[in-house]
């Protein structure tokens, strides 16, 4: 992989496995490079934006977490099976943790907890409250 980064530095994909090569050796600063020149060559390489995003959240930059999960949901709002949203959820446990005003957070998507205006479906800002819900589709034993 190495070789196809140095051969051809313009190839997204391979910035983006380099990318994944140097976050598992825990060396950030030459992955998020990796990941931002796979961005750079092409700005729909949502892949590269979750990792960007899980990296910035694993270094407390939360708005910075942020704004790269909001890139890949606008790219695509189904983005491994939802992992997005998961990290997503992560991310505002997190800020409920630190001085970060999560409940300011804009973030928009087609899936996840939602309610619907108009056409376009926008979910909520979390408020920094937990409120316990029966789970859906579950019959009452008697």
């Amino acid at each position: 992989m190495l070789e196809a980064s140095a051969l051809n530095p313009h190839d997204a994909g391979a910035q983006y496995q380099l990318g994944l090569i140097y976050q598992q050796r825990r060396q950030y600063g030459e992955a998020i490079q990796r990941f931002q020149n796979a961005v750079a060559i092409d700005p729909r390489e949502a892949d590269a934006h979750f990792q960007l995003g899980r990296i910035a959240r694993e270094q407390g930059r939360l708005n910075d977490a942020l704004a790269h999960f909001q890139t890949v949901l606008d790219l695509d709002d189904k983005h491994s099976q939802n992992e997005i949203l998961r990290e997503i959820g992560g991310l505002y446990l997190a800020a409920a943790n630190t001085s970060t005003r999560a409940g300011s957070w804009p973030l928009t998507s087609s899936a996840g907890p939602t309610t619907r205006k108009g056409s376009a479906t926008t979910a909520r800002p979390w408020n920094g409250s937990v409120t316990p819900r029966a789970p859906r589709n579950v019959r009452a034993l008697h």
